[in-house]
């Protein structure tokens, strides 16, 4: 397991390995690898991200670390649509795609990094997560061109590093939660990374 959490625990919501998919009938189930956010949502269930009319089906879950030491394991959910055979799964408000640190931990560090705030977090990282933080202030680094593109003229004229990016991005959205699902809805991206999972069927 790397220390982000980038790799899934193999096991289902259940604690039963993972088994090779089995054929449907008519066709094979299609394991895109596609993620939505819970605060995305505009019911109680997703639509069917091709489109296709009718319910998506709980579909079991898989577990991921709920921290980056990996001291505890939590569940996200998945859909099927039986009609196209897709399935994906929704991410709850305070995950990123394949990293383990919580949003509001990243949020918390990043405005020390940026100069919000001076206060440090509370509690302090541990020797892992406080790599998984630095790592991740490098990706938020090295995307200064890809976000200012994404939020256009919402941030400010003068972004032209980091740490300048980071406040306007908290003026505009104010969290991190609302970063990932305008950056997911608008551009089919994540704030640290452009993931597969996020773009829709083709």
């Amino acid at each position: 397991m790397k220390p982000d959490g980038e790799e899934e625990s193999r096991s289902s919501c259940y604690g039963v390995p993972r088994k090779k998919r089995l054929d449907r009938p008519g066709g094979i189930w299609r394991c895109s690898p596609i993620q939505f956010r819970e605060d995305q949502l505009k019911g109680f269930r997703p639509d069917c991200p091709c489109g296709c009319p009718g319910t998506v089906h709980l579909h079991g879950c898989y577990r991921r670390f709920a921290d980056p030491e990996g001291a505890e394991e939590e569940s996200v959910q998945r859909y099927l649509h039986p009609a196209c055979g897709l399935t994906f799964s929704v991410l709850p408000p305070h995950r990123l795609p394949y990293r383990a640190v919580r949003a509001e931990r990243l949020q918390a560090d990043f405005d020390q990094r940026a100069g919000i705030q001076t206060e440090g977090l509370d509690p302090p990282p541990g020797i892992v997560e406080a790599g998984c933080l630095q790592r991740a202030w490098s990706a938020l680094t090295a995307r200064v061109t890809t976000l200012k593109e994404a939020f256009g003229q919402l941030l400010d004229s003068k972004v032209s590093e980091v740490a300048s990016l980071w406040v306007s991005l908290r003026q505009v959205s104010n969290s991190v939660p609302r970063m990932l699902c305008f950056l997911s809805e608008h551009h089919f991206i994540s704030l640290l990374g452009n993931y597969l999972c996020l773009r829709p069927p083709g």
